[in-house]
């Protein structure tokens, strides 16, 4: 499998489990190209996000096993397996998280959620964070959702929604998808976007209040906050 990084123990910085004790594995590759995306070392060959990345020095063909004994010497229970896009790697995703899962520890997927997960996958994670993407990202909903995805996730009953979100409208916008999908808003959590942490304070203090008014949850971004988003935290 193509994988970015491997590093903890650390936190978990966004969604459900923020502020959780965790190793983190990050994948290379995605299917989408957010303007904002902070990881776009996992994907960005052409210099599209201002900086050309080669993939020849970003990603690293590693099995499953070899992961799982990276993550072993992190003495954690807590896996996060996120990317660039982890579903791209489907097949190598499932190994991965099924070998993790077999060896006790709770494994948490990150994903854009544009990819129903597979029967065998369902049952070996513990919780899937899905961050379907707004117009914010620089794409389309026609691209960025995938309803039936979304709604297969949601069936698994072990999915949280994650909304980055800039403003008010945005907030809005993330209501409607919810409300068309039938997502509940306690497993809603709305996180401001923002690389920096002045970023994420102005984008927390325009998107908290409407978010809390939808009976949605709030995520910060607690990495941003301790580290400035630096790379391997």
């Amino acid at each position: 499998m193509k994988v970015s990084e491997i590093f903890g123990p650390t936190i978990q910085g966004e969604g459900p489990s923020t502020g959780r004790r965790a190793g983190f594995v990050r994948l290379g590759r995605c299917d989408l190209a957010c303007r904002w995306c902070d990881t776009a070392y996992t994907w960005d060959w052409s210099g599209r996000n201002g900086v050309r990345y080669d993939p020849v020095q970003e990603l690293h063909d590693m099995g499953p096993d070899k992961v799982a004994e990276a993550v072993a010497d992190m003495g954690v229970s807590l896996v996060v397996v996120t990317g660039g896009e982890p579903f791209v790697q489907l097949d190598e995703l499932t190994d991965l998280a099924s070998g993790l899962a077999s060896e006790g520890y709770e494994v948490e997927v990150e994903t854009n959620g544009r990819h129903a997960p597979p029967a065998r996958l369902v049952l070996a994670v513990t919780t899937f964070n899905v961050s379907p993407k707004l117009p914010n990202s620089g794409q389309e909903l026609s691209v960025t959702i995938r309803q039936e995805a979304l709604r297969a996730f949601l069936a698994t009953e072990k999915a949280y929604f994650k909304f980055v979100c800039c403003d008010a409208a945005d907030v809005e916008l993330t209501a409607g998808i919810c409300g068309n999908l039938g997502i509940p808003a306690s497993r809603v959590w709305v996180m401001p976007e923002g690389r920096s942490r002045v970023a994420v304070q102005g984008h927390l203090q325009a998107v908290a209040g409407p978010a809390i008014a939808k009976g949605f949850n709030i995520s910060a971004r607690l990495h941003v906050d301790i580290w400035g988003g630096r790379r391997g935290h």
